[in-house]
Order: structure tokens, then C-alpha cells, then sequence
């Protein structure tokens, strides 16, 4: 076998704002209706912003009202969906069985995208990868810049690379699985990979930790997920903020332009989105596209049974001696991969067990 890399990075000088919106709206162009997964917040926003036609909808959240008066704002249909245990459940169990593969949290694109399909429409765009690129997450390192102050809802960036790893990835020193011992890595064998894999010369230095977000939380989990959900649904599912030359063309731009000062982080994008909201619209904290309030307690509790369930019988043990990292995290992430493999095992066995 050979293996060829057919593309990666190339620094991009001179890419613009209008270079962005011009590449995101060629994602709008289609023959079918069409909608947008809008949570409310910057991302989502902008593609609003920036698109002519896509209906808007939003999973229940805090920022439901934000949402509602952007759906106004761009004269666009808004439909809110809300979840329950019931469908949640469900509609993770179909996911699974569908894709071959445990998700963690396929239930929460799974319940709008079958809104989406339920409503006549055929594709739908979402934000997925504008946090990891356009310098959303205080994990993300900024070693070249560091702004002096930010808006009071900004949180400062990590420091260390080292920080960002162990916010990313669960530190396998708070848990032992004997059947995959030799293919859980350690966060330093995770961090000494990425560095080799992911370290981008010629760009900023931000450049490599977005592009090591893109291509390891994003690329082996958010896009799965939303690919596996919507296909269940028929939906073609686009991801414009990850088309290849705006990934590369916004690796390019140096950090304070990102994040600055009297705007706090995606500073490009609510820039842009001035001439519509006054600029008080974006400075909150950020809720995201997920499931809120008391089913999110709900949905803890599967992970939390199932990570018993895995504990009791033996296939995990909980290092309770030494904690590391974010222990409280790890185990709440950690009881959510439980309960996406238990549905998948048992779905698995279903389908492999004679019938009488």
C-alpha cells in the first residue's frame, strides 16, 4: 500500500470576509426546500445573515427568544422543537441501529432533523466546526495573543496545549476497561501524536490547535454524529464552515483578529453581524445547540445507570483512589459512551438472535 495526501493547509494571505460569505453561500444553492439548524447564537446567526432563503430550527433552549428574532430579523419561517425522554430514547436507539456504531449523542440532531424531514424539507445547513475554528472555546491555546481584557461573559484561553488535550480527551488514569486497555491511549501518547500529526508551519501558531480541534474532536465525533442522525432522516446535511477553503483561508488569520477585546472571540463574525443586532445581542455565554433544562437531568441519569450497570458487572472500574483532571467530567462523559454502547450491544444482539 501507498498513501498519498491529496490535500492539507496552505497558508492563504489574502482571504477576506467577503471570500467567506462568498464560499458559504454557494452551500444554499438547491432544488429542494431547505432549512437551517439555528441555535440562536453567532454561528448560526451569521449563516442566517449571510443565506437568502433557509427556514430556521431551533431545539428549546435558553436563547429560544434570540433565536425567534432572528427568524424575524431574515423574514424566515421558525419552527422550535421540543424534545422528550420518550422520543429521545428512541430516537437513539434507530440511530444506532442504523449506523452500526455506539454514538454518544446522536438523540439531540437526531430530534430536530426528524422535525426537519416532518415539516417537507430535504436539506438542511449547520454551524458544526465555526467554535473549533473561528476560536469559540476557551480551550483552544492562543500562544501568540493574549488580549489584556474581554468582554465580563468571556472566559481567558488556555494556556497549554496540555490543557486543551485534557479538556478534550478523558483521562484514561480515572478508569480501567481490561478488554481495551491496549487501545486507550494516554493523554501524553494523545498529545505527543498530535503534535507530529497536526502541527501546521508557515500558519499562526492558534493555526495547529484549530486545526487539531477540526481533526480529532470534529472530524471523529460532532460530524458523525450529524451525519449519522440526519441520513437516518433522509436529510442531506451541509457543513459550510468546513468547506476546505474556508478552513484553510480562516487558519490564516492571526488570533487578534479571532478574538478581540471589545468583542470577545468570533470578533469577525459579530463584526459583521453589527449591521443587524446591536452588539449587546452577542455578548452573553454561549448555551450551543444541545438539550437544556430538565431533560438534559433526564438524559444524565441513562449515562449514570448505565456506567453502574458497566461498573457492577465488572466491565469498568472506576480509579477512585487517585482522581485526575476533570474526574466529575470524565465520568459524566464516560457514563454517556455507556449507555451508547449498551444500545448498541443489545440492538446488536437483537439482530443476531434466531427467531422461534
Amino acid at each position: 500500500f501507498t498513501r498519498h495526501r491529496y490535500w492539507e493547509p496552505r497558508y492563504q494571505a489574502q482571504f477576506s470576509m467577503d471570500d467567506l460569505i462568498s464560499i458559504l453561500r454557494e452551500y444554499e444553492i438547491s432544488d429542494v426546500k431547505s432549512a437551517l439548524f439555528l441555535s440562536g447564537g453567532v454561528d448560526s446567526t451569521f449563516l442566517a445573515a449571510v443565506t437568502q432563503k433557509l427556514d430556521c430550527f431551533h431545539l428549546t433552549s435558553p436563547e429560544t427568544h434570540f433565536a425567534q428574532e432572528v427568524a424575524d430579523k431574515f423574514d424566515r419561517k421558525f419552527v422550535c422543537v421540543e424534545p422528550n425522554l420518550n422520543d429521545y430514547t428512541e430516537d437513539v436507539g434507530k440511530v444506532i441501529e442504523f449506523h452500526g456504531e455506539p454514538l454518544m449523542s446522536c438523540g439531540i440532531p437526531f430530534t430536530v432533523s426528524k422535525e426537519v424531514a416532518k415539516h417537507g424539507y430535504k436539506m438542511a445547513i449547520s454551524a458544526n466546526g465555526a467554535d473549533e475554528l473561528f476560536h469559540g472555546y476557551p480551550r483552544t491555546p492562543i500562544p501568540e495573543f493574549t488580549p489584556r481584557n474581554l468582554p465580563l461573559h468571556e472566559t481567558r484561553s488556555y494556556r497549554w496545549f496540555s490543557e486543551q488535550i485534557a479538556h478534550i480527551f478523558r483521562d484514561s488514569r480515572n478508569f480501567e476497561i481490561s478488554e481495551f486497555d491496549e487501545f486507550i491511549p494516554s493523554l501524553i501518547e494523545v498529545g505527543n501524536d498530535a503534535m507530529a500529526k497536526y502541527h501546521l508551519p508557515g500558519f499562526p501558531p492558534s493555526a495547529s490547535h484549530r486545526w487539531f480541534e477540526l481533526m480529532t474532536y470534529v472530524l471523529h465525533d460532532l460530524n458523525p454524529t450529524l451525519d449519522a442522525a440526519s441520513m437516518v432522516n433522509s436529510i442531506e446535511m451541509r457543513v459550510p464552515f468546513l468547506d476546505h477553503r474556508i478552513v484553510e483561508g480562516v487558519l490564516s488569520w492571526d488570533a487578534e483578529k479571532l478574538v478581540t477585546p471589545a468583542l470577545g472571540r468570533k470578533a469577525p463574525l459579530k463584526q459583521y453581524l453589527n449591521d443587524y443586532f446591536p452588539m449587546s445581542f452577542f455578548q452573553r455565554p454561549k448555551h450551543g445547540f444541545s438539550i437544556h433544562k430538565d431533560l438534559l437531568g433526564d438524559i444524565s441519569n441513562l449515562g449514570e445507570s448505565a456506567l453502574k450497570k458497566a461498573c457492577n458487572s465488572g466491565f469498568i472500574k472506576i480509579q477512585n483512589d487517585e482522581r485526575y483532571g476533570e474526574f466529575k467530567r470524565d465520568m459524566i462523559y464516560l457514563g454517556n459512551c455507556c449507555y451508547g454502547y449498551e444500545v448498541w450491544h443489545s440492538r446488536e444482539i437483537t439482530k443476531h438472535t434466531p427467531a422461534n
